[in-house]
């Protein structure tokens, strides 16, 4: 274990910082970056969209937090693990309590090196297990001071942080691609669902007929089985689905995460959806949606669109699901100004949507899919290339193998 030491031992500071607010401060339209967590992609890099704004008052007032050049951010709290780097071109900026500030002894230990160490499972996991107990999840800056790192000499760290770049540089690369592909799906969506009013799409949707949800579809409401009876999830085999089944998954639901039995259909208000369901969050993530391929159930943030039978012969599943991707600025009109995002069944069932010809739905659906396939594929190449990078860690990072610097 000498080759093991705490974080805390090669790092100039650990702290957090604040919210602006506790200090009289505010948010501005412009000014010092303040970021945040949802600032932080899941790659790792800061999102100039979601930065928010201090002035100059405030990030003076806030210097236990004022940022770094090379200071590494961690998440502490809600998303645990969470982190990035702080490059020149963001600077100036300051940041909140739910980001810990690493700041390396560059003198004891390579930035880029110990930036790979905290993005790793075991450092991460580490931490969450101390994590405090509370309402949301949050990890104390005393447990990551006293967090082991594998440290062998200097030039052996950089060494590792530039073979495990090349996995980040590639992945980079591919949600880069992602996002072009993604770009496109939205484009090719409005220009066959959502045309404008002058162009020719225009003309060719004014000769299509309209129809409320309700018409053409029964809207099914999900429901949550009691966690607490072990006799509806243990060894159950009929999936059931959240909004976690699409940020892991994709938007096309060919199997979920978690499943319940039999009992637990018949006694907590679930209802079993069919193969070909439309599935609409109305509730905190209002918008999301996805379609199912086996007969599911899911919770209480999915309204189901099963295709009536009168209209089986009418209205293509693959059809209805792509215009679903159209509906989220609709649904959320309905959401009232709570602390939760709602929309009511009887809103959902209000929604009016365009119906072409069965062939025409068809081949729309056909060309979206194509978008979706190409994009099916990138995500399948970040994912394999991240458990790639995960797997060099567990091997870089705890000495099992060296490296020659």
């Amino acid at each position: 274990m000498t080759d093991f030491f705490p974080l805390g031992d090669i790092t100039e500071l650990i702290t957090k910082g604040t919210t602006p607010s506790t200090l009289g401060g505010g948010f501005m339209s412009s000014g010092i970056n303040f970021i945040k967590v949802e600032s932080i992609s899941d790659g790792g890099v800061i999102l100039k969209e979601k930065l928010a704004y201090i002035d100059e008052a405030t990030h003076a007032k806030l210097a236990r937090s004022i940022l770094r050049k090379d200071d590494i951010l961690f998440s502490i709290a809600g998303a645990i693990g969470r982190t990035t780097r702080v490059a020149e071109s963001v600077l100036p900026a300051n940041t909140n309590q739910a980001l810990a500030i690493i700041r390396v002894n560059q003198s004891k230990a390579c930035v880029d090196y110990v930036h790979q160490c905290v993005q790793g499972d075991a450092f991460i996991k580490t931490c969450s297990d101390k994590s405090v107990k509370s309402a949301q999840a949050n990890v104390s800056l005393g447990s990551m001071a006293k967090a082991r790192l594998y440290l062998p000499p200097l030039a052996e760290q950089r060494r590792i942080a530039e073979i495990l770049r090349t996995w980040d540089e590639a992945t980079e690369t591919a949600e880069a691609e992602l996002k072009a592909k993604q770009g496109r799906k939205r484009g090719l969506t409005k220009k066959l669902l959502m045309p404008s009013a002058e162009g020719d799409g225009a003309l060719r949707m004014n000769c299509w007929d309209v129809y409320k949800i309700c018409e053409l579809c029964d809207v099914i409401t999900g429901s949550t089985p009691s966690r607490t009876n072990s006799e509806y999830w243990n060894g159950g085999s009929i999936p059931w689905f959240t909004v976690d089944d699409i940020r892991k998954g994709g938007r096309a639901i060919h199997n979920t995460i978690q499943h319940v039995t039999e009992k637990a259909v018949k006694e907590s208000s679930l209802r079993l959806m069919p193969a070909d369901t439309v599935l609409l969050c109305c509730t905190a993530s209002v918008g999301e949606y996805a379609i199912t391929r086996l007969p599911i159930t899911s919770n209480q943030q999915f309204n189901g669109l099963v295709i009536k039978s009168e209209f089986k012969d009418k209205l293509s599943a693959d059809f209805l699901f792509n215009v679903a991707s159209t509906l989220k600025e609709k649904l959320k009109a309905f959401c009232g100004k709570t602390s939760v995002d709602f929309v009511s069944g009887s809103n959902l069932k209000s929604i009016q949507i365009p119906l072409p010809p069965l062939a025409e739905q068809r081949k729309i659906a056909e060309i979206l899919q194509g978008a979706d396939s190409d994009i099916e594929t990138i995500n399948h190449r970040i994912e394999s290339l991240r458990t790639q990078k995960r797997g060099l860690m567990q091997k870089l990072l705890t000495g099992e193998v060296r490296v020659a610097a």
